[in-house]
């Protein structure tokens, strides 16, 4: 699944606006699963959990004053209770025609430098120009690129208002790169994290070992070179169940304690020993392509 429309409306900054479409940036690496109904049996004298029929298990809406099940979405409203006043509810047209001042654009509010608590940030998106508006899309962005700042704007998406900064895309590529925030009294003051004992002194040893690890370990474009093995994780053991075969399960990672200096001495000697080793993917290239031997010729007797 490529790129896809998640908004369409307008960027207004005065009179001054055009027709934008917000893009999904990516998706996760996720396996489907479905809920299943667990029943119980004995297998060898063993009493095991399995599903049951097999049957997907459904969510059924049921309203709690009747009884009724499997409503029907046209038939529920959103609504706020009210203490002491039962509940205020809202047809889908009272939500939607919500007197909210962003409406149905991206409101430019204000300009800021580029830097913000990277605990704000909630959603990103690609941001191109509709069809019509790519003239003033391209010098909004140049704009920002040439002044170094990013755009604070509204906008409203499911009857909530949201903060939004706008950008261009890192890359250089012609589209801005839209990032929904966290407004400021959404995200919990660092004040309200646990206190913890951080007042140690090191000596230069522990200091220049622990340096030399994670030297041996940087590498460019590191964010990248991670893969994530939970779906292979999940196919193997779907596998092993469909071959009713048993599945290796790796040990638990643990904490070791002890002596910080011999800790930072081991995993240094690790890391050496690693970065010696030759890589499995410039083995397979090698052989890939190593030419045959050609046979040797017999000489004549």
């Amino acid at each position: 699944m490529g790129v896809r429309s998640a908004w369409k409306g307008p960027i207004t900054m005065g009179m001054f606006s055009f027709n934008v479409k917000l893009l999904t940036p990516g998706s996760e690496h996720d396996t489907e699963f479905n809920q299943l109904h667990v029943g119980t049996t004995m297998i060898d004298g063993k009493l095991v959990t399995v599903p049951h029929d097999p049957a997907r298990v459904r969510n059924v809406k049921t309203c709690e004053s009747c009884g009724a099940k499997g409503l029907d979405k046209d038939t529920i409203v959103k609504g706020v209770e009210v203490p002491g006043q039962g509940f205020v509810w809202f047809t889908k047209d009272e939500l939607e025609t919500l007197p909210l001042p962003s409406g149905r654009a991206i409101n430019i509010e204000a300009f800021d430098k580029a830097s913000m608590h990277p605990l704000r940030a909630a959603k990103g998106y690609y941001v191109m120009p509709d069809t019509g508006s790519e003239k003033p899309f391209a010098l909004f962005r140049e704009v920002l690129k040439t002044t170094g700042l990013v755009a604070i704007g509204k906008m409203a998406v499911n009857v909530k208002e949201h903060l939004v900064v706008l950008e261009p895309d890192p890359t250089g590529a012609p589209c801005l790169i839209a990032r929904q925030v966290f407004w400021g009294d959404e995200v919990f003051p660092v004040e309200e994290v646990p206190t913890f004992k951080s007042n140690f002194l090191f000596n230069d040893k522990e200091l220049d070992m622990a340096t030399q690890i994670v030297t041996m370990m940087q590498q460019d474009g590191a964010l990248d070179s991670v893969a994530d093995a939970t779906k292979e994780a999940v196919d193997a053991l779907v596998l092993a169940k469909v071959e009713k075969r048993e599945i290796s399960v790796p040990a638990p990672s643990k904490v070791e304690s002890g002596d910080i200096m011999e800790l930072l001495r081991l995993t240094l000697r690790e890391k050496q020993e690693k970065a010696k080793a030759p890589k499995p993917e410039l083995v397979a290239a090698a052989v890939a392509t190593k030419e045959p031997e050609k046979p040797k010729k017999k000489g004549k007797k």
